[in-house]
């Protein structure tokens, strides 16, 4: 699973922090879930439900696991590999930057990443707190770490600094 963990922009913004969420299980999130539970989030139900409702889209886009299907998957994992790397803060989409975005995927997740928004520390926070989450989430699954790092500007050595 790779992961970036997804801090609210505003904490102590409700719709903030709802962004945050729907933004982790719109990506690592999705796959935890359904390895976990046999369904898709109901974050991630929910954005393409209100997305196809503004975009007047008459057509399931999401195909539900059946009860065989969610038996099969649920909790089918001995492990999970995590690959992670960095940390963003988002906060919801207005009106107007869902009309302006081209890319359906990113309007159905309904957030804002602000991708050169994070320090250092919280990077490495976030590491922690996507681990935390997987344990949450995934009833504290075996965690292997695949990768990791602390990403850079191109040209800019900050090798010391990690």
């Amino acid at each position: 699973i790779d992961g970036v963990w997804f801090y609210p922009k505003d904490p102590n913004n409700p719709e903030h922090q709802k962004a945050a969420e729907t933004a982790r299980m719109s990506t690592f999130g999705l796959i935890a879930h359904v390895l976990s539970t046999g369904q898709y989030p109901e974050e991630f139900l929910e954005a393409v439900a209100r997305n196809n409702k503004k975009e007047k889209i008459r057509l399931d886009r999401v195909k539900q696991f059946t009860e065989d299907e969610q038996e099969l998957i649920k909790d089918s994992f001995d492990f999970i590999v995590f690959n992670y790397y960095s940390s963003v803060k988002v906060r919801p989409m207005t009106d107007e930057e869902f009309e302006a975005e081209p890319n359906r995927k990113k309007r159905d997740r309904g957030y804002f990443m602000d991708v050169h928004s994070t320090t250092q520390t919280e990077v490495f926070e976030g590491f922690l707190n996507c681990l935390k989450w997987i344990n949450e989430k995934m009833n504290n699954p075996k965690i292997f770490i695949g990768e990791n790092g602390f990403p850079e500007e191109d040209g800019i050595d900050e090798s010391e600094k990690k």
